[in-house]
């Protein structure tokens, strides 16, 4: 794979990881139902609290666009075979590598990306 082509793969995962973090939680246009028990910014009765808040889901975002960029430009590294998926900064990989070298070296690109807590590499070798 070229340069060229490397560097317009990664613009393109770039654009398309921040509209997906962008469209994820649209706000809700009307505002919360009136009520005249409500106190402002009270969660309603019965409801569960997000786990994530939108912010972490777009940093997540971030770090995986950071760690899939960092993925392709490695030379050592057959990163179209390797997915990465990123939650609360903690960094999974899973694919296929050529090679325990490259294994190795995914692990490796994927710690040094800033915002990267924690890797849980599941990557096999090809047989």
């Amino acid at each position: 794979m070229t340069t060229r082509t490397r560097f317009l793969f990664l613009v393109t995962t770039l654009a398309g990881v921040t509209m997906i973090a962008a469209c994820s939680k649209p706000a809700d246009p009307l505002g919360p139902a009136p009520s005249s028990t409500a106190t402002p910014n009270a969660p309603m009765p019965g409801a569960t609290p997000p786990s994530t808040t939108v912010g972490a889901e777009t940093s997540d975002a971030a770090v995986t666009a950071k760690v899939k960029a960092a993925l392709l430009m490695a030379e050592n590294v057959k990163s179209l075979d390797i997915s990465v998926e990123t939650v609360k900064g903690e960094v999974k990989l899973t694919g296929f590598a050529n090679s325990q070298s490259q294994i190795d070296e995914a692990i490796k690109v994927a710690r040094g990306v800033k915002g990267v807590q924690n890797v849980q590499p599941n990557l096999s070798i090809k047989k």
